[in-house]
């Protein structure tokens, strides 16, 4: 895929644009300390119209991979999960494992550990 230029102020920003530039239309997330940025992010592209997929929050990660497992296969689009670092990516294995083996395509990702935890 071709390199694409942003005028983002944040990876957030960038990640969020990315996601709506490739269909991404909805984030399903289970929000953690790493989740600020988006937060922000999200919160811009509804001030300034900048593209960005609607955000669906869940109360745990399992719940978020089974939404977005249920929204690809009803809809036949890519869902976005995003989850909280390690632990969250723990919980959220047994649905990306259900949508793998039911060859449903889900874009995973995870955050990371705050900087200043480190």
């Amino acid at each position: 895929m071709a390199r694409k230029e942003l005028a983002v102020d944040s990876v957030a920003e960038a990640y969020l644009a990315l996601l709506a530039d490739r269909g991404i239309e909805y984030l399903f997330a289970n929000a953690g300390t790493d989740f600020a940025p988006l937060v922000e992010a999200f919160a811009k592209s509804a001030r300034t119209g900048a593209p960005a997929p609607q955000p669906l929050v869940a109360t745990h990660e399992n719940l978020a991979l089974s939404m977005a497992h249920g929204y690809a296969m009803v809809s036949g689009r890519v869902p976005a999960v995003m989850v909280h670092v390690s632990v969250g990516t723990a919980n959220g294995i047994c649905g990306a494992l259900n949508a793998a083996r039911e060859n449903v395509p889900i874009l995973f990702t995870a955050g990371t550990r705050p900087e200043t935890m480190a």
